[in-house]
């Protein structure tokens, strides 16, 4: 199987392929978000976790205060409740299929999903900021792991990498040479998954497939 040189120029340009998959699969851009003017640590940012953005290592910091539950059409206005949360806030830019909950100083993040498992349709995520003064955009973790594989690797080994994955969870997408998108639950098993499949060294890129904000008109 191919192995990822660690001085290879073949990773995706910084930022290209969160960029590129959020257009394409949200239609969202990375803006500054709330906090960006404060230089010191923001009191709800309680710890740090890090991604690949291409061949880049980030880091993001979990806003304790806040969780996003993705919602569809057949959930939007309903199940307002979720036990030990306050009332479900409006996106801090109005966005169809997401909203906000007020998490309790009481509860730890990752009980949150537990609280909003009630129902089978809720899909839930911490919600992340790039900086630890809170500034730059909020991102949370719809589901999902955008890959990139070698694109001068024979149709053999791609099926080869490709078969540890059912059919049903894996997806190509139309914006380059041999990228797909791997279905993970919603939340950390999205950005978990991700920094492991990198690690392996086996693949050129993979990133967690991020929501993101919209820009601030």
């Amino acid at each position: 199987m191919w192995r990822r040189n660690k001085a290879s120029n073949r990773c995706p340009a910084p930022g290209l392929s969160a960029t590129l998959c959020a257009g394409l699969l949200f239609s969202m851009a990375a803006v500054a978000g709330p906090g960006g003017e404060n230089s010191g640590p923001h009191e709800t940012l309680k710890g740090s976790l890090y991604w690949y953005d291409g061949d880049l290592r980030r880091t993001v910091w979990v806003d304790a205060d806040l969780s996003a539950e993705f919602t569809s059409p057949t959930t939007d206005g309903h199940e307002d409740t979720a036990p030990g949360l306050d009332p479900p806030m409006p996106a801090p830019v109005r966005q169809a299929g997401i909203r906000f909950w007020k998490v309790g100083q009481a509860i730890r993040p990752d009980e949150v999903a537990v609280r909003l498992s009630v129902s089978s349709s809720r899909r839930s995520s911490p919600v992340f900021r790039d900086t630890l003064s809170g500034g730059g955009p909020i991102r949370a973790l719809p589901g999902g792991v955008i890959v990139y594989l070698d694109p001068s690797l024979p149709p053999a080994e791609i099926d080869a990498w490709l078969i540890r994955y059912p059919p049903n969870v894996v997806r190509r997408l139309p914006i380059g040479p041999h990228v797909y998108l791997i279905d993970t639950p919603p939340g950390l098993e999205s950005l978990e998954t991700a920094n492991r499949i990198y690690e392996s060294g086996e693949v050129i890129a993979a990133t967690p497939n991020w929501w993101m904000e919209r820009s601030r008109r």
